[in-house]
């Protein structure tokens, strides 16, 4: 997934704007700076309590109160 949005992040020069990072979420820190977090085909592949535990973990790894979690 990162490739790709690398890719439109390459195509519309916004390399100063938009970083991706791939990572485990389960087993990784998660960045602590990041102002969005976004989600995509993640939540329906997981139960309820793993759900929980990833929004949770993601929840407390915001940066701002202006942070957002989009799940597409």
């Amino acid at each position: 997934m990162c490739q790709m949005a690398d890719h439109y992040v390459q195509q519309y020069n916004l390399e100063n704007k938009v970083q991706t990072k791939a990572f485990d979420f389960f087993k990784d820190q998660l960045p602590k700076d990041c102002d969005v977090a976004f989600l995509s085909h993640v939540i329906h592949i997981f139960d309820r309590e793993k759900n929980i535990i990833l929004l949770k973990k993601i929840y407390d790894s915001i940066s701002s109160e202006n942070s957002k979690i989009i799940i597409s």
